[in-house]
């Protein structure tokens, strides 16, 4: 008898679990996902080494909505439609 493997979903379609030495799909995606997050995750600390640094004098009323707008953006593409 054959031993059911795992199945994972990526989209609507069904994949079976990677097998030793081999990445899938599924697995690609996750590993691209979380090379992404570290790398954001560097660059924020970065910038926020660097804001105490810009003169922001004046500009505040159009800064702090540009921001948010950005913000919320990142937070939407990363959540998607939940």
């Amino acid at each position: 008898m054959e031993r059911e493997r795992n199945v994972q979903k990526l989209g609507g379609l069904k994949m079976e679990e990677s097998k030793k030495y081999e990445l899938n799909l599924i697995d690609a995606k996750k590993i691209v996902k979380g090379t992404l997050i570290a790398a954001g995750g560097s660059a924020l600390t970065y910038l926020l080494e660097l804001l105490p640094m810009i003169n922001w004098e004046g500009n505040e009323g159009i800064i702090i909505p540009i921001a948010s707008v950005l913000i919320n953006s990142i937070l939407k593409l990363l959540h998607g439609n939940k």
